[in-house]
Formats: C-alpha cells, structure tokens, sequence
C-alpha cells in the first residue's frame, strides 16, 4: 500500500461561469492500494428524464352551477379565482405555486409557507393539498392592490411535469 494525501477541487458544471469550490488538502493520508495506473472513464447522462404530465388542468372560477373555465377575469376586490389539476391521486398532494404578476401586489398576512420576492411581483407558496376525486385545487381572493395585466402561474407537483397558466387579469 501507498499512502497519498488527497486535495479535490469541485467545479460546477453548467452554472454559467460559477467559480470553483475548492476543498483543503486532506491531513490524513488516505491509503490506496497499488495497483497500475489507469484510465478511468464515466460517462453522465444529461437527459433530464420526462414527467408525466396531469390528465387536466384548468384555471378559472367556481360558483354554485360549477366551475368556469377562463383565462381571463374582472379584477373585482374579493372576488374568487382557482386553479384545479387532475392527477391519479388518492391521498394528499405537495404542491409548489410560483405567481408572477406584471407589476408589485400584496400577498396577505406573513406566512412561513409564502416567499415574497423584494419587487412583490414574485410569490411562491408551498402547500399541502387534498386530493379529491383525483383533483387538487387552490383559491385565491383578489385584494385591492392586485394588478391588472397577464399573470403566470406555475404548479409544480412532485412526479409531474410543471402545470403553466397564463391569465389576464381586466379592469371590470
């Protein structure tokens, strides 16, 4: 056996010029085996594997006749918005919402499950749903300093490919 002291150095691949992350040299030796020095070759699949995506998903209102499909709604303070997707669920769901808005909102009492970006224009909030009859479903209130204008409005479901809604959100 020989004794070498190993030092690493980890760079990070793909982070668009990130500097590397060196470690300190090891100070104890690590024992290696003789043995012929060799090549050593691996290769990573950079495929990112495909989700599955929801059976449905829609975005709209909810009244006593059912739900309303749309894609674009009156900006009316307290007034009701949803969106719903479809998944073979049986149990609850964790689910991540990310709203981008055109212009700074509000968004409610603080709430540890609630990020708010420093312009208010980016929320994100982590919740965990109830699946029923194979659907999960949020509601959000409009409140007064909502702005008009295209709203996105990004679900991610863990094991499914990312659910995008893009509303327009009109003065009545």
């Amino acid at each position: 056996m020989r004794r070498v002291a190993l030092s690493l150095t980890l760079v990070a691949c793909g982070g668009g010029g990130a500097p590397p992350i060196a470690t300190t040299p090891a100070t104890t030796p690590v024992a290696m085996p003789e043995a012929p020095v060799g090549r050593v070759s691996a290769t990573r699949s950079t495929a990112v594997p495909k989700l599955p995506h929801p059976v449905a998903a829609q975005f709209g209102t909810f009244s006593p006749l059912g739900f309303h499909e749309q894609d674009e709604l009156p900006l009316v303070v307290n007034s009701q918005f949803m969106w719903r997707i479809q998944l073979p669920c049986s149990e609850p769901v964790e689910y991540r919402e990310t709203f981008v808005t055109p212009a700074p909102t509000t968004w409610g009492a603080p709430d540890p499950s609630t990020i708010v970006g420093d312009d208010g224009a980016l929320a994100e909030h982590t919740e965990l749903g109830e699946c029923r009859d194979g659907w999960v479903e949020n509601i959000w209130t409009i409140n007064a300093s909502d702005p008009p204008g295209e709203w996105t409005l990004t679900v991610d479901i863990k094991g499914f490919a990312s659910t995008v809604f893009h509303v327009r959100f009109v003065q009545p």
